[in-house]
């Protein structure tokens, strides 16, 4: 995946020189602007006006799909390298997870059901609160009623009765689209559960599972703040579990900034913008700040992160079996076995549901929505580029000032981006190569001319 995105953004790139120096030959009738006008300025003057040029350039096709593909396979990249360094970590921040998996193994064991048995996802539930979990996120559909009647009925009662700590995130999920036929909504339909979702205890809570996939390469980049559904002719806004699980760790309120947004039908649209407490959040989907930043591969265990099969917990809920890997964690059952079919592509590889719920909330946790640098940091960025350029390529040839610039590029910028990247701040590097060259082709159309002369 990794080899064949880098193949791609350099078949972009020759495509973008090519029409670039296209643009430099029909351009040729206005030599005469060039004689009377270029030529009184210096090469460095004319340089510096070359780097603001590119600089407005870019900036105006920023949002074209190449150009973000650039940017997100930069942005990619750097999560690959970043994943494994100290100060990405959570743990200094108290943040630890804890996976209870129901892997292939416990899949096997319990006979492969169809749904989850609820009576082993209850002990499961039941073992986190026992042990002292900090959060307990549950990445497993309750919509239908299981094969057991009577455990149906014992989770229905213990979620209607639970009002105690550590807080409980459930899932709802969604209706999909029926191929071929016109939507009469502009919302999802709610998938009903089998119980009455409003009649739980205060210590419950409900989030919606769905991240969105980068088009170009499919893999799992964004995720949805917010998703609103219709249930009964009624409009309903679930938070995410990373949102959710971030006013909970904080003691924040979020249920009334829900209500006052909260569309009075189901063909209403979604704020632009949720403000609570004293944060505001962006809710475009398309927003960098809807990026997750990925850095758990859940591979191995770790003070960070730890993986128990579920099968082996069952028997854990009166023996501390499980404390050390428990208590004071965020926990999320999920099922990870071939049953599920939930594993996704992501920048870190292929992952399953639960560990993407993981980095979604860590992400959000540490970083919140990333974004650009303050503005003034931008434009002395850009500035301290532009002049530099403008230096270099008057100073030396096209080839030998693209080489330094490359050096500079590589030594310095990228460095800063992945400092700032640790802080939720992306200073995106993938441009200034783009910047560079462009600049290449134009200083070597300039030194081309200037033999002419």
């Amino acid at each position: 995946m990794l080899i064949k995105r880098i193949y791609k953004n350099i078949i972009h790139t020759l495509i973008i020189r090519h029409l670039f120096q296209w643009l430099i030959r029909i351009m040729q009738p206005v030599q005469w602007l060039r004689k009377k006008y270029w030529q009184i300025l210096s090469l460095f003057q004319r340089n510096i006006i070359i780097g603001g040029f590119i600089a407005l350039l870019i900036l105006i096709l920023h949002h074209f799909a190449w150009l973000q593909e650039m940017e997100n396979f930069a942005m990619d990249s750097m999560m690959e390298v970043n994943q494994s360094l100290p100060r990405i970590s959570a743990t200094t921040q108290g943040l630890a997870f804890t996976l209870l998996d129901i892997d292939e193994q416990s899949y096997r064991e319990w006979g492969e059901p169809f749904y989850t048995p609820r009576d082993k996802l209850l002990t499961l539930i039941r073992l986190a609160i026992a042990q002292q979990a900090k959060l307990i996120l549950v990445d497993i559909d309750i919509s239908h009623v299981g094969h057991d009647p009577v455990a149906d009925a014992k989770l229905q009662q213990f979620l209607q009765e639970y009002n105690g700590k550590p807080p409980l995130i459930l899932l709802r999920s969604f209706y999909p689209d029926i191929p071929n036929q016109p939507k009469d909504t502009t919302m999802p339909q709610l998938r009903p559960l089998f119980f009455n979702p409003d009649l739980v205890g205060s210590g419950v809570f409900w989030a919606h599972p769905l991240f969105k996939k980068n088009q170009h390469d499919q893999l799992i980049s964004y995720w949805y703040l917010l998703k609103a559904g219709c249930e009964n002719g009624r409009a309903t806004i679930l938070p995410s579990y990373q949102l959710i699980s971030h006013t909970l760790l904080h003691a924040q309120t979020l249920a009334t900034a829900l209500q006052q947004i909260t569309p009075n039908d189901c063909q209403s649209q979604l704020p632009k913008v949720l403000t609570y407490d004293d944060k505001t959040l962006e809710l475009s989907s398309n927003n960098i700040g809807e990026r997750i930043i990925y850095t758990l591969a859940g591979l191995l265990d770790n003070e960070e992160f730890k993986r128990l099969p579920a099968r082996s917990l069952l028997s854990c809920l009166e023996n501390p079996c499980a404390n050390d890997a428990i208590k004071d964690r965020v926990v999320v059952i999920a099922a990870d076995h071939s049953g599920t079919r939930d594993h996704h592509l992501t920048p870190l590889g292929v992952l399953s549901g639960g560990v993407i719920i993981i980095n979604a909330v860590k992400s959000f946790y540490m970083f919140g929505q990333i974004g650009p640098p303050p503005l003034w940091l931008q434009l002395l960025l850009e500035i301290i580029l532009i002049v530099c350029m403008a230096w270099l390529f008057s100073r030396f040839n096209s080839k030998i000032a693209t080489f330094i610039v490359g050096i500079f590029i590589v030594i310095i910028l990228i460095p800063i981006s992945f400092y700032f990247f640790k802080f939720g701040i992306w200073i995106d590097f993938a441009l200034p190569i783009l910047a560079m060259q462009f600049y290449q082709m134009i200083a070597q159309y300039e030194e081309n001319a200037r033999k002419n002369l």
